[in-house]
């Protein structure tokens, strides 16, 4: 198994922990459990594994080669040598556009990603709602939508990771990016005016098999790119500027589809993606795991 594979588990379990909470919320709903009730489960759902895991890394141990990075860092700063900073900013200097482009790009991956997934309901009664069902109906409906969103997700996750190695992660990026945006695309131009959207619905679909694809490379760019002692602010930083393009996509995305509706936010998310395939070509380099590295370096 490839180390890049192994980090990519972070992601697989996130899709898994996403399916298993669509199976729970429509296992309810088809028992007929109150609403009331299948809300509170759902939410304690979320929170439970969240301390579980908290739990689990307090015990973990720290990794000797962490230790190790740590212990020396210590005699250099009592020793009078460049301070973290320093030695970060030397480590990074020469690699600033990569870094840049990485951030870029977590950034537009979110600002989609995160907005489509907080607002899968809206896009599921806008694309298949017919304005009449009750209430209820139309919570079943969206938790049908939700199991099946997160499902083809964890596929394309699985998928990814499995093919790591075997396409370049800028090559792998500039895909995603591109295969997200032309379904939005054809979405926001088509929908509400053809009689039969499931076929949109199946084509949003394929938007979101997709977008693991982007989701792991934007992970692995920082990671395979910087020395083990930046490794960590670096994805740190590059982490942070996701959650901030997430923050911003979700904020807008009810903004836009109030006033504009729903194919404006499509088509103007299938304009996000395609800005991150132009920001992967022009700030990622061809960058390959260091399990490629090193196979190179042997050759």
């Amino acid at each position: 198994c490839r180390r890049s594979q192994l980090l990519c588990c972070n992601m697989v379990m996130f899709n898994i922990g996403s399916v298993t909470q669509a199976v729970l919320v429509t296992i309810m709903l088809a028992a007929s459990v109150p609403l009331s009730v299948t809300w509170r489960v759902a939410l304690a759902g979320g929170v439970l594994p969240s301390l579980i895991a908290a739990c689990l890394r307090f015990s973990m141990e720290e990794p000797e080669a962490r230790a190790r990075e740590r212990q020396a860092a210590e005699v250099f700063r009592n020793g009078h040598a460049p301070g973290y900073f320093s030695n970060l900013g030397e480590q990074v200097g020469s690699k600033w556009t990569i870094m840049l482009g990485a951030c870029a790009s977590w950034f537009l991956f979110n600002f989609t990603a995160y907005g489509h997934g907080a607002f899968a309901s809206i896009i599921c009664d806008r694309m298949l709602g017919t304005g009449d069902e009750t209430g209820l109906v139309l919570v079943k409906r969206d938790a049908a939508f939700a199991l099946i969103m997160s499902s083809v997700n964890a596929v394309g996750c699985t998928i990814g990771t499995a093919i790591d190695g075997r396409l370049s992660l800028r090559t792998m990026q500039t895909y995603g990016f591109v295969f997200m945006a032309v379904p939005l695309w054809i979405i926001g131009g088509l929908n509400g005016h053809t009689p039969n959207t499931m076929w949109l619905a199946a084509l949003y679909m394929f938007c979101v098999f997709m977008l693991p694809f982007v989701g792991l490379t934007t992970y692995l760019v920082p990671t395979e790119s910087f020395p083990a002692s930046a490794r960590g602010t670096v994805v740190g930083i590059a982490a942070a500027s996701g959650k901030l393009g997430g923050v911003v996509g979700t904020a807008l995305f009810p903004i836009w589809e109030h006033h504009f509706g729903l194919n404006f936010v499509m088509v103007a998310s299938g304009c996000v993606s395609a800005l991150g395939a132009l920001v992967t070509l022009l700030l990622t380099p061809d960058v390959r795991t260091l399990e490629d590295k090193q196979s190179l370096k042997e050759r």
